[in-house]
C-alpha cells in the first residue's frame, strides 16, 4: 500500500518538474527572434489542418508569408500546372503577432517541406478531440519552425520543422474578368466527382446556357473504345449562381479537383468557379467571412485544332507566377526547347513536354513506314506498277490524317491491296512440304 503511494508521489513530482522544465525550454524558445507566432484555437484547428492535407495534394513545399494583415500558405507543383493558396486574417487565431524581421526588416518569408508538416497533422477525424490549441512560430535565428500542439491531459507535442527563406510566391490571375461564373455548395461538386474512378487522371466540365456536363477525359487513352465512359448532366437551377458569357468545354485534373473539395466542404462556405475556356486557367474560391480565403488555380488543356493534331496545342496565356529566384513563368502555352512553361496543360500524361518537330500526317492507305517490296522473277516487273489503295478499296470512311480503325489491317496492308497477286511472288510455285504417306 505505501509503495503504491510513493509511486503515485514520484510520478506527479516527475511530470511537474518535466512540465517545468519542458515549458521553460518553450518560452525560452518563443521569445529568441520570433517573426512571427499564433495561437491556433481548438475549434479552427481543424481546418488549419485540412488547407496543410489540401496543399500537400497539389505541390511538395508549402511557402509561408507572414504579414501584418494575415498569413498566406502558398504551394505550387513541379510542373506549374496548379497553384493554391489560403490566406488566414488574425481573426482565425486565438493570437497572432507579427513582428520586423532582423534589421528592422519585411517578416521573414520561408518555405517548408509539405511532408514534414503532414506528420503534424496526421489525423484530422480526431484532431479537433484531441488538441486544445497549436502554436505557431517562425524561429528566424536558427532558421526553423515551431509547432506545438497542447492537446488533453496536459500532453504537449512539439515539432521543428526547418526552412528556407525565400521570396513571395505569387501567381497572377483575374477571376473577376472571367467570362463564365459558377457559385455552388461544395457538396453539390463532390457527389458529382464521386461518380469518377479513383484512377481518374482528367475530367471535361462543359458548360452551355441550358445544363452543365462532367464527364472523364478519354482522348488520350490507348484505345478510347474499351475506356469506361462516365458522364453527367446538372441543372442550372441546382447552383446557387449560373452565369455563362461563352459556351466552352474545358479539362483540368481531377485529383487537384478532389483537394479544392477537401478543403471547401467542410467550410459549409459556397463554392465559386471562375473561367474562360480552353488553355486558360480555371480559378476555384473559396471563403469564409472575415477569417480566411482561399484560390486554386488549375491549369486547363489547350484546345487543339485539326491542322495541330500530333503537333503541339495552341498557344493561351492566363497565369503567371512570380518566384524568389526571379523566374517568370506565364501561362502561355508556347514552347521553348521542346518544354511547355506555364500553367496549361499541353496533354495528358506527357509530363509538360511536347515536341518541337510536328508529326507528318499520313495520306489514306499510305503505311506508317516504308517498306521494301520483294525483288519479282525477270519479266515479273514488266507491267504497269500497282496504283496506291484507296479509302475505297478499304471499304472504310477513311479521313485524311487518322490512322486506320484495324490495327492488323494497317501493319499487313500490302496483303489486303487489290494489286496484291499471289503468283508474283517469288518462290510461290515450291513446295516446301513432302507428299504424305499413302497409308
Amino acid at each position: 500500500m505505501y509503495g503504491i503511494i510513493l509511486y503515485v508521489i514520484l510520478l506527479q513530482f516527475l511530470s511537474h518538474r518535466c512540465e517545468f522544465e519542458f515549458g521553460f525550454a518553450v518560452t525560452f524558445c518563443l521569445q529568441r527572434a520570433l517573426t512571427m507566432q499564433c495561437i491556433i484555437p481548438g475549434s479552427n484547428i481543424k481546418v488549419f489542418g485540412r488547407a496543410v492535407h489540401a496543399l500537400a495534394r497539389i505541390g511538395d513545399e508549402l511557402y509561408v508569408d507572414p504579414e501584418r494583415t494575415a498569413v498566406s500558405l502558398r504551394t505550387v507543383n513541379s510542373s506549374r500546372s496548379a497553384y493554391a493558396s489560403v490566406e488566414f486574417q488574425p481573426t482565425f487565431f486565438a493570437q497572432y503577432q507579427c513582428g520586423a524581421g532582423a534589421g528592422g526588416q519585411e517578416p521573414v518569408k520561408c518555405k517548408v517541406a509539405l511532408k514534414a508538416c503532414l506528420s503534424v497533422f496526421r489525423s484530422l477525424a480526431s484532431l479537433d478531440k484531441s488538441v486544445e490549441r497549436c502554436r505557431i512560430a517562425l524561429e528566424e535565428s536558427n532558421s526553423r519552425m515551431v509547432v506545438q500542439l497542447e492537446c488533453k491531459h496536459k500532453i504537449k507535442k512539439t515539432y521543428h520543422i526547418a526552412f528556407i527563406e525565400c521570396e513571395t510566391l505569387q501567381a497572377v490571375y483575374s477571376p473577376s474578368e472571367a467570362s463564365n461564373r459558377l457559385t455552388a455548395a461544395p457538396r453539390l461538386l463532390v457527389d458529382a466527382a464521386a461518380n469518377f474512378l479513383t484512377g481518374q487522371e482528367e475530367v471535361t466540365l462543359a458548360v452551355s446556357h441550358r445544363q452543365l456536363g462532367l464527364r472523364n477525359y478519354t482522348d488520350d487513352e490507348p484505345d478510347p473504345g474499351k475506356a469506361i465512359r462516365t458522364a453527367l448532366a446538372l441543372n442550372p437551377a441546382e447552383f446557387d449562381g449560373y452565369s455563362i458569357g461563352a459556351e466552352c468545354e474545358v479539362t483540368f485534373c481531377l485529383r487537384e479537383l478532389r483537394a479544392v473539395l477537401l478543403f471547401s466542404e467542410p467550410l459549409a462556405a459556397p463554392l465559386t468557379v471562375n473561367f474562360d475556356g480552353p488553355g486558360r486557367p480555371i480559378v476555384f474560391c473559396c471563403s469564409a467571412p472575415s477569417t480566411l480565403e482561399a484560390h486554386f488555380v488549375l491549369a486547363t488543356l489547350a484546345e487543339r485544332t485539326e491542322s495541330q493534331a500530333g503537333s503541339q496545342p495552341a498557344p493561351a496565356a492566363g497565369v503567371t507566377a512570380h518566384t524568389g529566384n526571379g523566374d517568370h513563368v506565364s501561362a502561355a502555352a508556347t514552347s521553348h526547347n521542346g518544354t511547355l512553361s506555364g500553367i496549361v496543360r499541353p496533354n495528358s500524361r506527357c509530363n509538360g513536354r511536347v515536341s518541337d518537330t510536328p508529326t507528318p500526317r499520313l495520306n489514306p492507305g499510305q503505311p506508317a513506314c516504308t517498306s521494301t517490296p520483294l525483288d519479282l522473277e525477270p519479266g515479273a516487273g514488266d507491267g504497269p506498277p500497282p496504283s496506291p489503295p484507296s479509302a475505297a478499296a478499304d471499304g472504310d470512311d477513311a479521313i485524311p490524317g487518322t490512322p486506320p480503325a484495324k490495327r492488323a489491317k494497317f501493319t499487313f496492308q500490302r496483303c489486303f491491296n487489290l494489286t496484291m497477286d499471289p503468283l508474283r511472288v517469288p518462290g510461290h510455285e515450291r513446295v516446301l512440304a513432302p507428299d504424305s504417306d499413302e497409308d
